[in-house]
């Protein structure tokens, strides 16, 4: 059971040290940029939990409308403030701030919301694939709330300096936002089973990653965004 708990926590938690290790916020000492995410991150999901409970109540995704879900959508859309905050707090280069705020924001995201079902599954008698698949899928919120930074930093970068890209940055914006929407719907909705929807979340943010890294690093470059 305890070996079990250990590669699980691994699974899910060592790309966060390795990211932070073998890029350059270890060099740059960037943790303090990690923290400002940290309580960033805590401020927003406690805004979003009073906006789902006034509005939403008893939220369940099994029995939701469409109404609750897109009310859901927008709730959730305060991350990209939140995270514009932080980089706003970091005054370091460009790329060095929005790693470190992406990675703040994902560790915290991953420990507040994924740490303890891992820990509870993880030291259940019996193996479960279930685990595994949790543990995958806090991988799968890294790299996607990792894009979401990026985005963030080139949508209002863009708007502030009427640098071009603006409808193409809010299309790729609101399609990462959506991503969880859909993936519940494709869970609870349609009941499509754990791998599937695993396989479609990890497609998706895997495409909208490689899109975006290739946007940031195109903007990033420039002396004027920077």
């Amino acid at each position: 059971t305890v070996h079990h708990l250990l590669n699980c926590a691994l699974l899910a938690y060592a790309p966060y040290v390795i990211t932070y290790k073998s890029t350059s916020l270890d060099e740059n000492k960037m943790f303090g940029a990690c923290v400002i995410a940290t309580f960033c991150y805590v401020a927003t999901q406690l805004a979003k939990m009073i906006l789902v409970a006034t509005f939403l109540g008893n939220f369940d995704h099994e029995g939701s409308t469409l109404t609750q879900e897109a009310f859901l959508f927008f709730a959730h859309s305060s991350d990209v403030i939140g995270i514009q905050f932080a980089l706003q707090k970091v005054k370091k280069d460009t790329k060095s701030k929005t790693l470190a705020v992406g990675l703040g924001w994902a560790c915290s995201d991953a420990i507040f919301t994924c740490a303890l079902p891992i820990a509870f599954a993880a030291n259940g008698i019996e193996f479960k694939w279930a685990t595994i698949y949790m543990c995958v899928d806090v991988n799968v919120r890294f790299l996607r709330i990792m894009t979401l930074t990026a985005l963030t930093w080139m949508t209002t970068t863009a708007m502030k300096t009427g640098s071009g890209g603006v409808p193409l940055l809010s299309f790729l914006l609101v399609a990462l936002m959506a991503q969880p929407n859909l993936i519940n719907l494709l869970r609870f909705h349609f009941r499509m089973a754990e791998v599937p929807v695993l396989a479609v979340s990890i497609c998706m943010a895997i495409s909208l990653a490689m899109w975006v890294r290739w946007l940031f690093h195109a903007r990033a470059a420039r002396p004027k965004l920077s």
